[in-house]
């Protein structure tokens, strides 16, 4: 009998401890939706597991890194314990080049997204002969230990147009080309289903539930079956923004900010300031964490910053003139109206503490637009313009 409980007692533990690993194998909607280096160490105000450190000043240069000849608008992502820009990797703690493939650097490169220590790469090749001079060649699958690149099967429909944004989850790979939707199987390289949304859909967000592929369809968010490309529903509002959160889908527009039912599409709230008739809010850029949603309204006629509750969208406060909001679990980035867009890089940048609601400033070592928090440090971005190079500087 003794022997028996022990047994049943090793089981139990065991079903214990493999059910949270089981868990985490499953691709998380919201960690495959935002920018990879916000997520890695910090937790995005999910579970609270992450206590925010007082606000403090960022005084300390850790690194300063100097990219030359390179474009200013590829994307930066964060892997392990690189950072990743322009097909090439730097060391987080040293900013040195660690990673690189000398046959990549004859490309050009487009979009890239990293997934379960793969890099998939747009590819662009140079013909000088050509207008235009660069010819969309396809994504590169590049494993990124072994540095092995495979290219992935592109249909001549997807070569037409490249990929504006690419999302990879549960091992497929979402892309958006001119006004269509492809989807490739991660395990064969080929595209499974592929379909055509309602033409002039240019700039098209990706964003998914896990069982849903949301995106724009002639500028209003529609759902699509993520296993067949079927369209589900559509929800008629010109839409800035998608971002899926916990169960719900929230997006901005002309006319306010909604929060939808991922399944079927209906509204679970909607928001407007009182004062304003629908023309007169203009979202710029939301964020959403696990209490709020934040939106910054561009238009003339306020040019107020919201914070709303998440679950009802009941107004919490507003405040004047910030806009660029960038989350970083319970720290909100934000830059101030009062700077004028024509000067780039400014060396003072402000946090919002949403609990006093009051904004503390950040002074910055070195002039520099922000980009990702990485950890506990801040990734600061600059393009010289004349000198062709990109500049990336960690600060703590």
């Amino acid at each position: 009998m003794e022997r028996l409980n022990c047994r049943l007692v090793k089981v139990l533990l065991c079903v214990i401890l493999w059910l949270p690993l089981m868990a985490c194998r499953k691709d998380d909607p919201w960690y495959t939706t935002q920018p990879s280096c916000v997520i890695k160490g910090a937790d995005p105000g999910r579970t609270g597991e992450y206590k925010a450190e007082g606000i403090k000043e960022f005084h300390n240069v850790v690194w300063n890194t100097v990219i030359e000849n390179t474009d200013p608008d590829l994307d930066l992502l964060c892997y392990e314990n690189k950072i990743f820009y322009g097909g090439k990797g730097y060391d987080e703690k040293t900013g040195k080049l660690i990673w690189k493939i000398p046959e990549l650097q004859k490309y050009r490169f487009g979009e890239s997204v990293i997934y379960k220590g793969h890099l998939y790469l747009n590819l662009y090749s140079y013909n000088q002969k050509q207008i235009p001079r660069y010819t969309y060649i396809g994504i590169a699958d590049i494993n990124i230990p072994t540095k092995e690149i495979k290219m992935l099967n592109t249909p001549l429909e997807a070569k037409k147009h490249s990929p504006e944004n690419m999302l990879a989850i549960n091992d497929m790979l979402f892309t958006n080309s001119g006004d269509d939707l492809f989807a490739y199987s991660l395990k064969t390289n080929q595209v499974v289903w592929h379909t055509a949304t309602t033409k002039n859909s240019t700039g098209l967000l990706l964003t998914t539930d896990g069982e849903r592929l949301f995106t724009r369809d002639q500028d209003r968010l529609a759902a699509y079956d993520i296993k067949t490309g079927k369209k589900q529903w559509i929800f008629d509002v010109r839409s800035m923004d998608i971002i899926y959160k916990d169960g719900v889908v929230y997006t901005d527009g002309i006319r306010g900010v909604w929060a939808l039912n991922p399944k079927t599409g209906k509204v679970i709230w909607h928001y407007i300031p009182d004062s304003m008739d629908y023309y007169q809010f203009l979202p710029f850029e939301m964020r959403v964490n696990e209490k709020n949603v934040y939106v910054a309204n561009e238009n003339g006629f306020d040019k107020n910053f919201y914070v709303l509750d998440r679950l009802t969208g009941k107004l919490n406060f507003k405040i004047h003139g910030l806009i660029n909001p960038l989350l970083h679990t319970d720290a909100l980035y934000v830059d101030d109206y009062i700077i004028p867009y024509y000067e780039d890089y400014v060396n003072t940048i402000k946090v919002l503490d949403v609990k006093s609601q009051r904004l503390h400033p950040i002074h910055l070592p070195t002039s520099a637009s922000y980009k990702f928090p990485k950890d506990k440090n801040l990734l600061l971005f600059k393009y010289d313009i004349d000198k062709k190079e990109v500049i990336l500087t960690l600060i703590n």
